[in-house]
């Protein structure tokens, strides 16, 4: 059993299919690296409802999925940021950490160790930041 389970919140939203695509395959090597790497469990909104979302053509943008994501952040132990390039621009990932914040849940921080490649693969190494 983990030890706690973290919000991962990362970057999503984007005008492009296949920037939301590369942000979802980061996400999953995120939530990857937590289960093989670490003792805590890991909900990231991106990898659970991006599949959804386009299947079943629900609106990928933050206002569509902000109440129940408030909803998780609440009921979970701890918030993950995954640092990945424009994540400080990301109106989901600051308002989630200001609400995570507003709780005063610990905030853990995760950065990706090297740039994306493209095309994407699956294997990235992560690190925590102090």
């Amino acid at each position: 059993m983990p030890k706690e389970i973290t919000y991962l919140a990362s970057i999503y939203s984007s005008p492009f299919s296949h920037l939301k695509e590369i942000r979802y395959k980061l996400a999953c090597a995120a939530c990857a690296f937590f289960k093989q790497e670490t003792d805590f469990g890991v909900y990231s909104p991106v990898v659970h409802w991006h599949p959804i979302s386009i299947r079943y053509e629900i609106p990928g943008d933050f206002h569509t999925w902000q109440e129940e994501d408030k909803k998780m952040i609440t009921l979970l132990d701890s918030f993950t940021v995954l640092r990945s390039e424009g994540w400080e621009k990301s109106e989901g990932v600051r308002t989630e950490l200001l609400f995570a914040q507003k709780l005063r849940k610990k905030i853990n921080w995760l950065r990706l160790l090297e740039p994306v490649p493209y095309p994407l693969e699956l294997r990235y190494k992560f690190k925590f930041l102090d």
